[in-house]
Formats: C-alpha cells, structure tokens, sequence
C-alpha cells in the first residue's frame, strides 16, 4: 500500500469508528455492559440566554451527552483496568457511583468512609449522643410495656477489623483518642441506660483471633456470609431471652471455601474492571443446619438497619428462624420476608403503626461508624406511634400472641 492508500485507510477507519459510536448513541442496536453503581441520571438541559452566557447549559450537556454516549461501559471499564492493572490505582472516574473506594494492600477494597472513621474517630462535641441513647431507651421501654422485644445490633466496619490492609498514607495520621469517639461514648451510654444491643464490632475482632477463616471479603464491604452466620446466632440467643416464641439457632456443620459472591464481591464489582479475580480471594460460606421443634412458634419481626441486614436475612429465610420479617431498608424501603418483595413504605407513625401490629421483637442494626445517629427520625417515629397507637397495638399483640 502506497503513503497516501494508508492514510486514507486510517481517516476511513476512524470515521467508521465514529459512525458506529453515533448510531450506537442513538439506536443502540448493540447490548451494552453493565455498569455498577448507584447513578442519577443527568436531564436534559434547557437552552435559554441565561443559561448559554453562564455556561450551564454546557456543562450540563456535556455531561448529560457523556452519559449516554455509545460503549460507555466498554470506555469506562477499560480505562478503569488500564489504570489498576498499570498504576495501581482505582480510576477515579470510579467516584460516579457515589461510594468510594480505596485500593489497599494485597488489593483488599475499603470504603474510604469506614478509613475515615477508622484513623479519626474523635468527636468534638458528643454531649447530643447521651440524648439520642435515652431516646433509645424510652422507646426500649414503651415497646417493652406492649410485650415487643427490642435490640440493637451495631455493625462493624472492615477498617476498624482490618486495619494491616489500610495503606500507610492514610494511617500516618492516626489519632487514638477511643474515650472521644462516638463508638466508645454510645457504648458507654449503653451500658448506663441498660440498652439491649449485640456490639459485633468487638464480637468480630475477639473471632478474628479465634476463627480460622477471614470475617470480611477482600472484595467486599460488609461482613462475610461466615461472620454474618455468627452474628445471626447472638441475635437469635438474645431474642429468645425477651420474646415468649423460641427462635431456634442454626448450628453449622462445616465451612466451603467458594468463590466469593453476593455482598462478599460488592466493591469489586463498584470498581468497574474487566475482572475481579486480583481483588478476590477464596471465601468461607457455612453450611448450616436448624433443626425445628414441634415447640417452635416462630416470631414476627422489624427490622430497621442498612445493607448489613441483607446477609442476615438470607440466613434467616434460608433456615425459616422467623414467621415474617418487615424489614425497613434505610428507613426508606419495606422489604418482607419470606419472600423478599419490595413495598412502598411512608415513614411516619402512620405506616409504622401497621408494621407494629403483632410483631414479637423490634431490630435496630445500627453501624458503628455512626452510630447513635442513625434512624433517629426512626426511634422518634416509632415512639409517636406508640404513644399514639397504644390501644390499637397492644390489642393486636396480645391477640396475636393468644
């Protein structure tokens, strides 16, 4: 081929690799991948002579065009692994899913919240935790008055258990000040206004000397299916001493090492890479076995808490612990089980009083990165209700209970 024949191959070829990006863009005649992540989509924007002379309009089409143009995935992805497989770094293009991640040693994932939390912990001013956890407590005691058990559960986070995989630029400014931090003061309020809680941030760090298998994923955000198992059986211990109905505690009868999945993969998959396999790691998964008695009446449960519920809940389905479970997802979103199926929830007194009628034990999985704070519009919802709804609530337990 002559100098000239090459050229024009090269400009033909970069033509056609545009023409199939635009018709792609507008047709989308091929299936695109798969990004993760939560988005929001940008609108269209709306062309005026404001917002053309301020530049809005395009900004805001240049990002409104660059979501949706032709292959996204493909760009994304590639540029994604080029830069962890080459730098080692996460892209951090990879921010577009509202979580961000950190690339720690051995390519074991972090959120970079739970870093944050982690090196420092300290509050400035804790004098409101106190108020929260007497708020917890009165609502403890006026579920307690219509015979609903209560617990909290405080879930761990994965820096505070593995801190070794954290890289050093981020614990050069360690601060130990652990009589500040919000974990230690709502532990302590805890204790003093006798708060029913399972703390599985020291229950995991006590496994993790004695267990055999990792409690977190490399590639994962939250507990592990093993850890989870564990956990599940403390509430299930704890429930039974408050509630009349016997739930009965799955034993386990041996641990598979499996490819990770679910929850134990869900910031691999956030990073967006052709492949997890450098962030992944064989995982234990625990067969479990629960045997039910004749004498078993299988409580009716809510659940408020985040997406540490979600590996307990597959346990619990999977070995039927509970009759039915309402579970709050963020205070936001009604999930029931058995069967997972998603509802509209209106947070408020109104709807809470419906989901209180006939349950045997109300959950509250608080994360200890934030706690007491989270779901206080929850506890204070909650307590309304029952002030509100007494007579209604009590006559439907006890029914429900005869």
């Amino acid at each position: 081929m002559t100098k000239k024949n090459i050229e024009v191959f090269y400009v033909a070829l970069f033509c056609a690799v545009l023409l199939i990006i635009m018709i792609q863009t507008l047709f989308k005649p091929f299936k695109e991948h798969k990004l993760y992540g939560v988005t929001v989509e940008t609108k269209a924007p709306i062309l005026s002579s404001g917002s053309w002379f301020s530049g809005k309009f395009q900004k805001t089409f240049a990002t409104f065009f660059s979501e949706r143009i032709g292959f996204r995935a493909f760009w994304v992805k590639t540029e994604n692994q080029i830069s962890f497989s080459l730098n080692h770094r996460i892209s951090a293009k990879s921010d577009y899913t509202g979580t961000k991640i950190v690339l720690g040693k051995d390519n074991w994932l972090y959120e970079k919240s739970y870093i944050n939390s982690y090196v420092h912990p300290c509050l400035k001013n804790g004098k409101h935790i106190e108020k929260k956890v007497k708020k917890i407590r009165q609502l403890q005691d006026r579920l307690h008055e219509h015979h609903i058990g209560f617990l909290v559960v405080i879930s761990p986070s994965k820096a505070e258990t593995y801190p070794e995989f954290i890289p050093d630029k981020y614990l050069a400014n360690l601060s130990e000040c652990p009589k500040n931090s919000r974990y230690f003061l709502t532990i302590k309020y805890f204790k003093k206004y006798g708060i029913n809680y399972i703390d599985t941030q020291k229950l995991l760090l006590k496994w993790k000397k004695e267990k055999p298998y990792p409690l977190f994923a490399k590639g994962g955000a939250h507990w592990n299916y093993y850890s989870a198992f564990f956990v599940l059986q403390k509430i299930t211990e704890a429930l039974n001493t408050q509630i009349k109905k016997t739930i009965p505690v799955p034993v386990c009868l041996s641990v598979h090492l499996k490819d990770p999945r679910g929850t134990d993969r869900d910031l691999g998959r956030l990073i967006n890479i052709w492949t997890e396999k450098a962030t992944e790691a064989p995982t234990p998964y625990p067969e479990l076995l629960t045997v039910h008695k004749p004498s078993n009446h299988l409580p009716d449960i809510l659940v408020v808490g985040c997406s540490f519920v979600w590996t307990l809940m597959h346990y619990a389905s999977q070995e039927h612990l509970y009759n039915h479970v309402d579970f709050l997802y963020y205070y936001r979103t009604l999930y029931t089980y058995p069967g997972k199926k998603k509802h509209v929830f209106h947070p408020g007194p109104s709807d809470l009083s419906t989901l209180l009628q006939g349950k045997d034990a109300m959950i509250i999985e608080m994360n200890i990165t934030i706690i007491p704070y989270n779901w206080g519009t929850c506890v204070d919802d909650t307590i309304r209700c029952l002030d509100t709804s007494s007579e209604l609530i009590l006559s439907s337990a006890t029914q429900h209970k005869k």
